[in-house]
This record gives structure tokens, sequence and C-alpha cells, in this order.
């Protein structure tokens, strides 16, 4: 069954950017985030009054895949390391489980800001 404007008075729709648009085109085999990035283009043309939120990369994958690192000079630091990324790109996170569902809590809450 397909929901609808009736059904549904505010969808939150977890998102992600186009991977194919973002690379000017090189990168063009990662799927999920393109097929994410359509259905933002067609939430407008369904007329369903929505909120997409877009996350940035989740805060605890930097811990389950060895990105955080001590700083050996201040051990309260710690040193990001990403291999496919400069020093000038801007990284974003989201701590999925504790901060994501307040952030979509707050949206439903606050919805008539956003209809």
């Amino acid at each position: 069954m397909r929901a609808s404007r009736d059904t549904v008075p505010l969808l939150v729709w977890s998102s992600l950017n186009n991977a194919t648009k973002l690379s000017n085109g090189k990168c063009r085999k990662v799927k999920q985030w393109d097929e994410k990035a359509a259905v933002d283009d067609y939430i407008p043309e369904a007329q369903q009054p929505s909120v997409i939120l877009i996350p940035g990369g989740f805060a605890e994958n930097l811990q389950k895949f060895d990105s955080l690192h001590p700083n050996p000079p201040d051990p309260k630091k710690f040193l990001l390391s990403r291999p496919v990324l400069r020093r000038t790109v801007t990284h974003t996170y989201t701590y999925i489980g504790e901060d994501y569902g307040p952030c979509v809590a707050a949206v439903i809450d606050h919805s008539e800001k956003w209809m």
C-alpha cells in the first residue's frame, strides 16, 4: 500500500547526498546514496509534507572502523584519520544512537514550522 498525504501528515525522511552528482560523475556506483537522493527529488512531486534529514557520517563508525586515535601530546584530544579526504574537507557527523531520535522527535513536535 502506498502512503499518501491523507494517511501520513508529515514524512520524515533520512537521506544521503547524490554521490554521482556530488562527485561530478566520478563516483557512479554508490547505489544506496543515489537511490535515497532520488526519493528526495520525488517527495515534492508527490506533494507530501516532508522534512528531509541528511545526517552526514555516523559518529559511531569512527570508533568502529578505527578512525580515532589518541593525540600523543594531548591525551584528552583525538586525531581523526580519514584516508580519502584532504585536511581542508569539512566532516559532518551525527551520533545516531543518541542524537538522531531526539532530532526526529523535535521535527515532529514542531511540525507546524515545516508544513
